[in-house]
């Protein structure tokens, strides 16, 4: 998964601000009375948001499943000076050796999981790894976009050694978007090479993220729309859950 992707995530993900997303969490950290010094980012991708929390004075752990996105995010810090701990791991299944202050988990990563039983595991494991007091911010593309926004559209972008397409379709039974990606890699011959993936995302309801939260032992604080202080409107496409492990009695 995202091996063909690692190589343009960064491409794909150029319009994303995430110092803005740092500041918005600082932002959160403060509003709810913390104060964390390590945090975690649940699939890290290449290390974006990792960095941008670093620059804030982080001390960052960073997950991910993809030894592509990896090795991107790694040579990213080292090229910044900044030393992050970075782990390959399936956060279905994620291992710390301690506990961290806060937990982000964005660019619905979430989504990418489309069972109960996985998206129950994480949130037990967060809840596990969180500091009593400590904050799971975690951002999802919400239904509507995912079930009535996305499916039949195409997306396309051509540059010099890369085009790609992107096009989804929606399955009603199973509540799950399938983005079909296709790439043509230029080979330096004046030829494309062509690569495929499949990716999926789950458009997990508001009432089944809520239950889930509680089976965990987690409190939920805020729905927000995107990373804004609104509360959502019914065509949001990001919605942004602010959690919380309670404190002990």
């Amino acid at each position: 998964m995202y091996i063909t992707l690692a190589q343009v995530y960064d491409r794909l993900m150029q319009d994303i601000d995430y110092n803005a997303m740092a500041v918005h969490f600082l932002g959160l950290f403060e509003r709810y009375g913390i104060q964390p010094s390590l945090v975690l980012d649940l699939g890290c991708g290449t290390g974006s948001l990792a960095l941008a929390m670093a620059a804030h004075g982080f001390e960052m752990i960073g997950i991910d499943m993809s030894p592509d996105m990896l090795d991107l995010a790694a040579q990213k810090a080292a090229g910044a000076g900044v030393d992050l701990l970075l782990l390959q791991q399936d956060i279905r299944a994620f291992e710390l050796y301690g506990t961290v202050g806060a937990v982000l988990a964005t660019m619905d990563v979430l989504n990418h999981i489309t069972d109960r039983r996985g998206l129950r595991s994480v949130f037990r494991l967060v809840r596990n790894y969180l500091e009593p007091g400590g904050l799971f911010l975690f951002d999802l593309n919400s239904p509507w976009k995912l079930a009535t926004y996305l499916p039949g559209q195409t997306f396309y972008q051509v540059e010099e050694d890369v085009t790609w397409l992107w096009a989804s379709e929606y399955d009603r039974r199973r509540s799950v978007c399938t983005f079909d990606l296709t790439f043509f890699f230029a080979d330096g011959d004046g030829r494309y090479v062509r690569e495929d993936e499949l990716h999926e995302e789950r458009a997990w309801k508001d009432e089944e993220i809520r239950g889930l939260l509680t089976e965990a032992g987690l409190e939920l604080l805020a729905v927000r729309d995107g990373y804004s202080n609104r509360k959502p409107r019914p065509k949001a496409d990001r919605l942004l859950y602010i959690v919380r492990r309670p404190k002990e009695a």
